[in-house]
């Protein structure tokens, strides 16, 4: 089985690690994975040097996306987007033949592209349906396209199907619940342990500090300023709080990253929060850190939760998209409202303050991140793909 699997970013997220962490398991189920994503000329290409260097084939496609129309400079790109969109679509077409795959997989509601040129080459599709960041009468638009262009759809939990498809999506025979997971080989404690004073170091920190990390791209979606207004309360209380952002920068949003740093200039915060960028050392950077905070203002089912429970971190997070399918609050950490920073100090400041809740938070996650491990979803793409084509199969 040959399948092309279509990202809309050229930068290293939780769907970009999923696609790619899935793809190497079904190497051994007879799956051979080719992966697409937009050109270099995004500005953007860890996606492309990661898959890579994990031995996958990437072909970098023309590829624009659209914008939010808040500038005239926006509407501008979404014109540019819209009259794009046959050449994007030839590409996709041409690289489906060129390549024989039997099935496209599409991660986003709005990666129509290769979806379409998959239907129009007489190609399978499974579209992978993720984020609550869009308004309602976007996905009613979208999903006229959908259901009848998808063989299969894929939603990350029962909460996205409703956003999607409505009350009733569980009686769709061709819709699946596959949840975004975690590799819980690469995600643990005790092996991060092993680099814990090495990254200290490294970092200018030491075990005095009280670390808290932040793992997303920069986004203002990611709800960065509310966590950066939070800080000056927790600073209050513990002059030790450390903050690690990591997360790339993407091209489109290198306005607001400058923003951010004027702010962090205007609180006086410049010493206090660190911004990485991009690592792939993710497990040690947790593995340095006492929690995971993650203020979005929309999501799908971030990853990073996960991980961070898996190496038996407490988590605080925003009560967005369907991560109060992934964490319980009081157990695993604290669901906080989205742009709230008083909420988010005080979450901070008890953490900080209450060890014994905290590494009791940590043991829970340990135990409910268990159902999201990677083989199960393996599992469940090799099933949703060979349905797909309409092969027997025994998982």
């Amino acid at each position: 089985m040959k399948v092309l699997n279509v990202v809309m970013q050229n930068y290293l997220g939780g769907p970009q690690i999923r696609v790619i962490s899935v793809a190497e398991k079904l190497k051994k189920e007879g799956v051979n994975t080719i992966l697409a994503c937009p050109s270099s000329s995004s500005g953007n290409t860890n996606f492309t040097s990661y898959a890579q260097g994990e031995g996958f084939p990437v072909n970098e496609i023309f590829f624009p996306g659209p914008s939010n129309f808040n500038s005239v400079k926006s509407i501008l790109k979404n014109i540019f987007w819209i009259v794009t969109i046959p050449l994007t679509v030839f590409q996709f077409t041409r690289l489906i033949r060129r390549e024989n795959v039997d099935l496209v997989h599409v991660n986003g509601v709005l990666n129509f592209q290769p979806a379409l040129a998959a239907y129009l080459s007489r190609r399978k599709v499974v579209w992978h349906l993720m984020s609550s960041l869009y308004p309602s009468f976007l996905i009613s638009l979208m999903m006229i396209l959908v259901k009848p262009v998808a063989e299969e759809i894929i939603v990350i939990a029962p909460s996205l199907g409703e956003y999607y498809l409505g009350e009733g999506f569980k009686s769709r025979s061709n819709v699946q619940v596959i949840y975004e997971p975690v590799d819980p080989d690469k995600f643990n404690l005790n092996q991060a342990l092993f680099k814990k004073e090495h990254l200290l170091t490294e970092l200018g920190l030491n075990n005095s500090h009280f670390i808290g990390v932040c793992v997303a791209n920069i986004n203002p979606v990611k709800g960065h300023r509310y966590l950066i207004e939070a800080l000056p309360l927790v600073l209050e209380n513990n002059p030790n709080f450390k903050l690690l952002l990591v997360g790339d920068v993407p091209s489109t949003q290198k306005e607001y990253y400058l923003q951010l740093v004027e702010l962090l200039g205007k609180l006086n915060l410049t010493d206090s929060i660190y911004f990485l960028g991009s690592r792939e050392d993710i497990p040690s950077i947790l593995g340095i850190s006492n929690l995971l905070i993650l203020p979005s203002i929309a999501e799908g089912t971030p990853l990073v939760i996960l991980e961070a429970m898996c190496m038996g971190k407490a988590v605080i997070a925003t009560d967005v998209g369907a991560i109060k399918e992934q964490m319980i609050d009081h157990k695993t950490g604290f669901i906080i409202p989205p742009q709230d920073p008083v909420a988010l100090s005080e979450s901070i400041i008890r953490l900080m303050e209450d060890e014994t809740l905290r590494k009791k938070m940590g043991e829970n996650g340990l135990k409910e991140v268990q159902k999201f491990y990677l083989d199960k979803c393996v599992r469940a793409h090799l099933e949703t793909y060979k349905k797909a084509l309409n092969i027997n199969y025994e998982i």
